[in-house]
């Protein structure tokens, strides 16, 4: 069974998320762990508002799989003044292997991408088959670190799939838009079953790490 996981974008009325940061990696954080693991916490680059935070967290707790959705799980951990602006219970594809933790500094592109649901397996063996040239380039540095599908089905005609790819920079974000032709024609045939995308772009909070 595919190990789940929750996205939260998170909100203050604060004008930045220097004091949400520190309530969540001092209170929220431990406090999940006797039901999920945070995959991570990300400040936004671009696309994300000053007083927003994304968090991915999984069901790899010490207690065990929780009931419902790991969103679900999620909230009630959250300190009160804060607001889920957005959300998504996931099912993790070909990535992550195991919900470790990330810790790797650099630049991660949240991209989430509309897609209908029979052509869902399809879209993660093409980004599967694309990943092996794509992150093998010697003209930048980048490796896809989660491809997320949701968890369950909604109904929907249309429905998202995230994937998070870690970059050392935006300067290789930039370089990798010219990936070797084998990728380049798997990411073409991918965007042919998609119906839309918005992308993220943000910097990991390692564990443990001050406030600003």
């Amino acid at each position: 069974m595919a190990d789940a996981y929750g996205f939260l974008r998170l909100r203050v009325a604060a004008r930045d998320t220097a004091e949400l940061e520190r309530r969540l990696l001092e209170e929220t954080v431990p406090a999940w762990r006797t039901t999920l693991e945070c995959w991570g916490l990300w400040r936004g680059l671009l696309g994300i508002a000053s007083n927003e935070l994304l968090v991915v967290v999984s069901a790899a707790g010490a207690g065990g799989a929780p009931a419902g959705s790991v969103v679900d799980a999620a909230r009630p951990g959250l300190p009160g003044d804060v607001a889920v602006v957005d959300s998504a219970a996931l099912q993790a594809t070909v990535r992550p292997g195991a919900p470790e933790p990330l810790t790797e500094p650099g630049l991660y592109v949240f991209r989430f991408f509309e897609v209908r649901p029979p052509d869902c397996d399809e879209v993660v063996e093409l980004s599967r088959e694309a990943w092996k040239t794509f992150e093998t380039a010697a003209a930048y540095q980048a490796r896809p670190v989660g491809l997320f599908r949701p968890d369950g089905d909604d109904g929907r005609r249309w429905t998202r799939l995230l994937l998070v790819t870690w970059y050392d920079g935006f300067a290789s974000w930039e370089a990798s838009r010219a990936p070797a032709p084998a990728a380049r024609d798997n990411f073409r045939r991918r965007h042919a079953l998609t119906g839309g995308s918005v992308a993220y772009a943000a910097r990991l909070i390692p564990p443990g790490a001050p406030s600003r």
